[in-house]
Parts: structure tokens; C-alpha cells; sequence
């Protein structure tokens, strides 16, 4: 899962590389942005796979059109017309993913017994 592997890059990066160079009143400040900046850019992009990936199943396809902070922008186009349950794979793909993300993140917490996005 490579946004998974992305979100622990970054994870390392703060504590090894920033958090070890500032007081603890600006790493108080700083943290928490960074991890849940991070956390939502590295998830957002397995999401839109999802749904790229669902929607393709379908016949249709899921067209990134650009970036607008924080996420990204694309428009889903399924063929017309579309079986509902296409229509809600391609709807609820990015969703499994996240489950999966999910799925695997707990597993590895249980495992390790850590925090850390292993």
C-alpha cells in the first residue's frame, strides 16, 4: 500500500529529521499539522484509486482534471446508462480502499503494539 508506506516515510522524516531540531513548544505546534497534512494527502490518493478503479470496471473511467488544496479534482464517467450496482462500486470504491488502509494499519498496531504508521 503505498499510501501507507508514503504516510511512514513522512512519520519518519518528523521525528528523525525536524522534531530532534526544535523546542518542544514549537514541535507542540508543529506535530500534529504535519501527521494529519500528511496522513490526508498519502490516504486521499489510494481513495481516488478506488474510485478509478471501480469505475473502470464499470466501462467508464475516473479523469483527475487537476489539484486544488487539499485534494484532489476529478469527475467520475460511468457509461449511459449504468447498472445501479456499478454505479455504486464506482461510487463506494474509494471507500475500500480505505478499509483496506484501515484494515492493514490495525493489524500492524496489534502486531507492534506502536503508534508509529507501520
Amino acid at each position: 500500500m503505498l499510501g501507507l508506506t508514503r504516510n511512514h516515510v513522512f512519520t519518519d522524516i518528523y521525528l528523525e529529521g525536524i522534531a530532534p531540531n526544535v523546542s518542544n513548544g514549537v514541535r507542540r505546534w508543529t506535530e500534529v499539522p504535519w501527521y494529519v497534512f500528511w496522513t490526508f494527502q498519502w490516504t486521499t490518493m489510494p481513495h481516488e484509486f478506488g474510485h478509478w478503479a471501480r469505475a473502470r470496471q464499470s466501462g467508464g473511467d475516473f479523469v483527475y482534471s487537476g489539484y486544488t488544496f487539499p485534494i484532489p479534482e476529478a469527475q467520475m464517467r460511468l457509461p449511459q446508462p449504468v447498472a445501479l450496482e456499478y454505479d455504486a462500486l464506482a461510487s463506494v470504491g474509494g471507500f475500500e480502499i480505505n478499509n483496506l488502509m484501515r484494515r492493514r494499519t490495525t493489524t500492524k498496531y496489534y502486531m507492534t503494539g506502536s503508534e508509529h504508521p507501520n
